[in-house]
């Protein structure tokens, strides 16, 4: 039987990994308060200039490996070929694709996910985008849209049992479509 859906791919800053949570800790600044994107790069660059390794010290979500693991579920049951971590590296593509991959790795993220890919910017998860691809993220603009708009199905995560809800009666809706009920 092939699966529903190829791929599940899933973000990793603000999905599994609390970034905002570590702009608190780090530098007491809440979501609310976000500083433009030059300015909060301006300020990790600093944070990395004095030794640190920011996202490597990205704090796991709650319930992350709960999702994770919900999500091998579904590979298991053969509804899903592959899940496929995906992250925007920002600035310096290396230095932080080396620090996300260790971040999963730290975590045990990696155990449950098939593959890794990391890419420059958010904007460039588009292009993984197919009828039996799903992207979960937290930004909805940059990412979420732009997957949908290339033929992809979107997930736009709030919280991770909203994300499950939401690819759950989708495969409902596909196997319902595939047994001839929909």
């Amino acid at each position: 039987m092939t699966p529903l859906l190829d791929t599940i791919y899933v973000d990793l800053d603000g999905v599994l990994a609390g970034f905002d949570e570590h702009m608190l800790s780090a530098f007491g600044i809440m979501k609310e308060q976000m500083l433009s994107s030059a300015e909060r790069w301006d300020r990790i660059n600093q944070y990395e200039a004095a030794g640190h390794e920011w996202f490597l010290e990205l704090p796991i979500k709650p319930d992350a490996m709960l999702m994770m693991s919900e999500l091998r579920e579904l590979v298991r049951a053969g509804l899903a070929q592959r899940i496929t971590i995906i992250t925007a590296t920002g600035n310096d593509f290396w230095k932080h694709s080396d620090q996300k991959y260790r971040w999963c790795k730290r975590y045990g993220v990696s155990r449950l996910c098939d593959t890794f890919i990391a890419v420059p910017k958010a904007e460039c998860k588009q292009f993984y985008a197919n009828p039996r691809s799903v992207l979960i993220d937290d930004h909805w603009e940059r990412c979420v849209k732009p997957f949908i708009d290339q033929g992809g199905i979107g997930i736009h995560h709030l919280q991770p049992e909203l994300s499950m809800l939401k690819l759950t009666n989708h495969i409902l809706g596909l196997k319902g479509v595939n047994d001839g009920h929909g």
